[in-house]
């Protein structure tokens, strides 16, 4: 299902053409009624900034262009703080999917960085690391497969 959809997307985008003009060699020929496509995103991060940053630039270049349907995959709870922001899709938590069970199963709490808290700077232990990444890439390609539908 995930092949044949990725396969129908790439068509889509091999099919759009550009025009060129002296102003710009890469303007994009709209229709002569400009209508906003519909893009299904499937967004996955290990922080929210990660997932949320491609769909907040795609949002915010492009917001006459685009109407973005996202699923989110890796998120956490407090992932939801991104809500609102900028009027791009609102970033949910994912609570039980295929991959974000194999994300926890793969990673650990407390990576510790220095941050800039209060004039000076502190250890946080926000941040997590992948135990054994080559075992993590395994089961999440098998975690890919259990999306079925929601990996479109």
């Amino acid at each position: 299902r995930a092949k044949s959809a990725a396969e129908r997307s790439l068509a889509e985008v091999a099919s759009w053409t550009w025009r060129f003009t002296r102003a710009s060699a890469h303007t994009f020929a709209l229709p002569q009624t400009p209508r906003k496509v519909a893009v299904r995103v499937w967004s996955f991060g290990t922080h929210c900034s990660v997932a949320v940053e491609p769909i907040a630039t795609v949002s915010t270049l492009w917001p006459q262009e685009f109407a973005l349907e996202v699923v989110w995959r890796g998120t956490s709870d407090y992932c939801e703080f991104h809500r609102n922001e900028g009027g791009w899709p609102t970033i949910q938590s994912d609570r039980d999917s295929a991959v974000k069970q194999v994300l926890e199963q793969y990673t650990a709490r407390g990576m510790k960085q220095w941050q800039w808290v209060d004039e000076k700077y502190q250890v946080s232990e926000h941040g997590i690391h992948f135990v054994t990444p080559s075992s993590f890439e395994s089961d999440f390609r098998r975690a890919l497969d259990d999306e079925g539908a929601a990996f479109w």
